[in-house]
């Protein structure tokens, strides 16, 4: 304990950078982690939402999906190494083999749901990286630039998009996570919501909590300039007060994000009273063995809660935790 659901290593997503798969899950449990979820981006099935360091790579969509084939395989086989450390009492970390979506197209829900059935995965993570297919958290350029040429300089318009087209993937996936909810504000994060922007993120919030669906409290949104880990305050009080249930995530890109940040995660839990509103995922374990490498396939997750975890003795291991006076 802690735990994060969300991360991304160098072997397999290229925007990250500075280790192995196997080296992300060195570092979970070198800093202490007991429960620790792996969820490299799925695949992208067209050719024009190939990211420019794929392109300058020469990668095909063909190439990302062989890219993730070969993520599940190594995830598995790390799911599997670790879980037999622990069944020798050698190590405490729980492995949870997962992805995170792609959402760029009206035919995205079923690529989705697809790929989960195909690997047999344990969670989604439920994140918006495009709005009508239009990248807006690759780089402060892009974002500008779309922000210019499709909504005319309309920072309202575009954050009222993002909140419907979210929807529509949480309708449509139910992800077990819901990736840094308020993401779109990452090259932003000092132009406010409107109200109609705040209703829309009302109703999604309303639709988590109604749901069961874990919002993560991502410290990477401090990484991007925000003041808070995302959700930023004024979406955490709407979420809070909905009786949403939260989870966390580093969003790690390389072996020395694991964590990083998670000083300002237990401030924020602090802050907004939310030691009994955090949860994780646990494995509820099939009968049955997948067909492939004969792994164990865990076909479903609930979620539990993580009662009292602002006072849990993994916050003891670093002076850089202490909590700051309020």
């Amino acid at each position: 304990m802690p735990f994060s659901f969300h991360s991304h290593s160098a072997e397999f997503c290229k925007h990250a950078s500075g280790g192995s798969l196997s080296d992300v899950v060195e570092a979970a449990r070198s800093s202490g982690y007991t429960v620790f979820g792996l969820s490299e981006h799925m695949p992208r099935y067209n050719a024009q939402w190939i990211y420019p360091e794929e392109a300058e790579l020469r990668m095909t969509c063909d190439d990302l999906s062989t890219q993730f084939d070969q993520y599940v395989d190594e995830a598995c086989r790390l799911q599997d190494h670790y879980q037999t450390l622990r069944q020798r009492g050698e190590c405490d970390l729980e492995l949870f083999v997962g992805a995170e979506t792609e959402y760029t197209h009206d035919d995205s829900v079923r690529e989705i749901l697809e790929l989960r059935r195909r690997h047999k995965l344990d969670y989604i993570v439920g994140s918006i990286h495009h709005v009508h297919g239009i990248p807006i958290d690759f780089s402060k350029e892009s974002f500008e630039e779309a922000l210019a040429t499709h909504w005319h300089g309309d920072h309202q318009s575009l954050f009222c998009d993002y909140f419907d087209e979210q929807l529509e993937l949480l309708r449509g996936v139910r992800p077990e996570v819901v990736g840094h909810f308020d993401v779109i504000r990452k090259y932003c994060p000092a132009v406010a919501f409107s109200a109609r922007v705040l209703e829309r993120v009302g109703r999604n919030v309303q639709f988590c909590a109604d749901s069961g669906l874990l919002v993560e409290i991502n410290s990477s949104g401090v990484a991007k300039g925000c003041k808070r880990p995302y959700p930023q305050e004024d979406v955490m009080s709407i979420a809070r007060d909905a009786g949403v249930h939260f989870t966390l995530g580093d969003d790690a890109h390389s072996p020395g994000d694991v964590g990083l940040y998670y000083s300002h995660v237990r401030q924020y839990l602090h802050d907004f009273q939310l030691d009994q509103q955090v949860y994780r995922l646990v494995k509820r374990r099939d009968d049955h063995k997948s067909s492939k490498d004969d792994h164990v396939s865990f076909q479903h997750v609930s979620t539990e809660l993580v009662p009292d975890i602002v006072k849990h003795h993994f916050w003891t291991r670093s002076p850089v935790y202490a909590l700051a006076e309020t």
